[in-house]
C-alpha cells in the first residue's frame, strides 16, 4: 500500500508533455505578456530633465553717442568692437504630472549691462517652479501658477525669446521690459487665447509696493507663435495674435502706469507687427532705475514732462523661401527731441532660428538733441550670430 502511494506521488510530480499547439501552454504564455504590459503600464513615467544653451555674439560699429557701446570712455572717437549679447544655460523639468521647475543663467557682457569684458557676471533670469491646475473647468484650457524669478512678457516683443528674434534688438518698449524680477503669475490657456497677470517686487525690491503686470491676447488660425518675422511663425500659412496690456508700479522711486496694445500678423512669406504703448511720465524717465539696460544712451533720450506714446511696425519678407528674411522697423519715442528710430536687416537661416546669421543697421534721427553731445544722431552696423535655443522646442 505505502508502495502505491508513493508511486502515485511520483507520478503527479512529474509534468506533462507539452505538444506543439497545446491550448494550456498557449493560455499560460498569453496570461504572462498580459502581466507584464500591465507591470509596464503602472510604472511611473520617467522624469526626463532637459536642458540647453543660448550663444548671442555680434560686432558693433557707430560714430553716434546715442548707441550705448562706448567700451573705451573716448567720445571722440568712433566705437566698434565685438560683443557678448547673450551667453545663456538654462536647465527644466517636470516634478510628477503638474508640476515643473526651469533654470537658467546669462553671462552679462556688453549688452547686458555690463561693459566690462573683463569682470563679467553671472545673472539669474529664470528661476521657478510652476503647478499647473490642468482645464480648471475651461474647455481645452490650461491654468498654471508659476512662483519665482521670471520675465513676465508683458509686450510681444518682450515675450519673444532671443533665439527667435529677427532683428537682434527688440523695440524700445521691448528693450525696457526686458528684465528679471521675483515674483508670482497666473496664466490661463486655450488654443485661442492666453491672458496673464503677474506681481513682482518691483523697483523697491522687497519693500511694501509691487508692480503689477497684465496682458491678454487673441489667436486667429492658430496664432502667429512666440517668433519675429515670417519664418516659422505660422505653420497654417495665414496667422494673427493681437494683445492688450497693462504695467503698474506704485513704489515711491517710479510711480507709474504704461498701458498698450500690439498686433502680429502672418501671410505666407511676409509678417507684419505693430505696438504701441502709453507711458506715464515717471516710468521712462526713472527707466534705468527700473528696467533693465537698453541699446540706447539714457542722457541723450529726454522725455521732459511728457506722457509719451510710443509704437513701433515691423514689417519682414522671406526672399529665399527658409534662407533668406528681410525686415524694416521704423519707431517713434515721442520724446523732447522727436526721436525716430530706423532698423533694415536680414537674417540667413542654416538651421531655422537655431542657427542664423543676422546683419543690419539702425539709424537715428532726432529734431534737437537733448544734450550739447556730439554725434545724437547716427547709425548703428551689427553682424551677428545666433547659435542654440533658449528653451526647449517640446
Amino acid at each position: 500500500m505505502k508502495t502505491t502511494f508513493l508511486s502515485f506521488l511520483a507520478l503527479a510530480a512529474c509534468p506533462l508533455p507539452a505538444f506543439a499547439g497545446d491550448p494550456v501552454e498557449s493560455d499560460w504564455a498569453s496570461l504572462d505578456s498580459e502581466i507584464n504590459r500591465l507591470s509596464s503600464s503602472l510604472r511611473p513615467a520617467a522624469e526626463v530633465v532637459d536642458f540647453g544653451g543660448l550663444f548671442r555674439g555680434s560686432f558693433s560699429t557707430s560714430e553716434a553717442d546715442i548707441f550705448n557701446i562706448d567700451v573705451s570712455g573716448d567720445a571722440d572717437r568712433d566705437r566698434s568692437g565685438f560683443f557678448l549679447n547673450d551667453a545663456t544655460v538654462w536647465v527644466s523639468g517636470p516634478v510628477g504630472e503638474q508640476m515643473d521647475w526651469r533654470i537658467s543663467l546669462d553671462v552679462e557682457g556688453s549688452f547686458s549691462g555690463n561693459q566690462d569684458q573683463n569682470n563679467n557676471n553671472i545673472q539669474i533670469e529664470d528661476a521657478y517652479g510652476r503647478y499647473r491646475f490642468g482645464d480648471a473647468g475651461i474647455p481645452d484650457g490650461d491654468v498654471s501658477v508659476l512662483f519665482g524669478s521670471f520675465k513676465s512678457g508683458v509686450t510681444r516683443s518682450t515675450d519673444i525669446d532671443n533665439d527667435n528674434l529677427f532683428f537682434f534688438n527688440r523695440t524700445f518698449t521691448g528693450q525696457l521690459f526686458e528684465y528679471w524680477d521675483e515674483g508670482a503669475m497666473v496664466e490661463v490657456q486655450t488654443p485661442g487665447l492666453r491672458a496673464f497677470f503677474a506681481v513682482q517686487n518691483g523697483s523697491d525690491r522687497t519693500q511694501e509696493e509691487k508692480a503689477f503686470s497684465a496682458r491678454f491676447e487673441g489667436n486667429f488660425h492658430g496664432g502667429t507663435g512666440p517668433i519675429e518675422g515670417a519664418f516659422g511663425a505660422a505653420p497654417d500659412n495665414v496667422a494673427a495674435t493681437a494683445g492688450i496690456f497693462w504695467y503698474q508700479d506704485g513704489s515711491d522711486n517710479v510711480s507709474g502706469r504704461m498701458v498698450g496694445a500690439d498686433a502680429s500678423v502672418v501671410a505666407g512669406a511676409a509678417s507684419f507687427h505693430f505696438e504701441v504703448a502709453d507711458f506715464h511720465n515717471d516710468v521712462v524717465n526713472d527707466m534705468d532705475m527700473l528696467f533693465g539696460p537698453t541699446l540706447f544712451t539714457q542722457n541723450l533720450i529726454d522725455f521732459g514732462n511728457k506722457d509719451p506714446k510710443i509704437w513701433a511696425a515691423t514689417g519682414t519678407f522671406e526672399i529665399i523661401d527658409d534662407v533668406l528674411e528681410l525686415g524694416l522697423r521704423v519707431e517713434s519715442l515721442d520724446d523732447e527731441a522727436r526721436t525716430k528710430l530706423y532698423s533694415l536687416g536680414g537674417n540667413w537661416y542654416h538651421s531655422a532660428h537655431n542657427a542664423k546669421v543676422f546683419a543690419g543697421i539702425v539709424d537715428v534721427h532726432q529734431n534737437n538733441s537733448p544734450t550739447t553731445q556730439n554725434g545724437a544722431d547716427g547709425a548703428l552696423f551689427q553682424v551677428g550670430l545666433t547659435v542654440g535655443s533658449f528653451r526647449s522646442d517640446a
